[in-house]
């Protein structure tokens, strides 16, 4: 994972772009820090159909 530098006081950017799956805990691991309350995340999946109706199509998200 690519992170920018921070000043004093400021929040860093983290950044990647890759092909490959990403990993739920190097994600956690680089936004931890002790004044935060939280770390929210969210991983979910494409259905097989909408609104009753089959997808022609497979589609993953990452």
């Amino acid at each position: 994972m690519t992170t920018g530098t921070a000043e004093a006081g400021r929040q860093e950017d983290h950044v990647s772009v890759t092909h490959s799956c990403l990993q739920l805990g190097e994600i956690v691991e680089a936004v931890a820090d002790t004044r935060a309350g939280a770390i929210s995340t969210f991983s979910g999946t494409t259905r097989d159909n909408h609104y009753a109706r089959g997808v022609a199509e497979s589609r993953r998200y990452f």
